[in-house]
C-alpha cells in the first residue's frame, strides 16, 4: 500500500498481550510506518490497526498480526 485508502486521515496502532483479551492504545499515525513503544522484550503480541477518517468515521479493526519483540 503506497497510500491511505480515500477518506483516510491516520491510523491506530492497539497491542495485546493477552491473545486478543484485552488491547492497549499503542500510537498514531499518519504516515505508513509507525513505531510502537510500549511493549515488553522478549513477548508474543497481536498487532492490529483502525483507520481513522473524516467526519469522525472510524473502521473496524484489522485482523490481528503476530509480532514477537525481542
Amino acid at each position: 500500500m503506497k497510500k491511505f485508502p480515500k477518506g483516510v486521515l491516520n491510523i491506530a496502532i492497539e497491542y495485546s498481550a493477552d491473545g486478543g483479551l484485552t488491547c492497549q492504545n499503542g500510537t498514531y499515525s499518519t504516515g505508513l510506518k509507525f513505531t510502537l513503544a510500549g511493549p515488553t522484550p522478549r513477548t508474543d503480541y497481536l498487532i492490529r490497526v483502525i483507520y481513522h477518517g473524516t467526519f469522525q468515521r472510524i473502521s473496524n479493526s484489522s485482523k490481528p498480526v503476530p509480532v514477537y519483540v525481542r
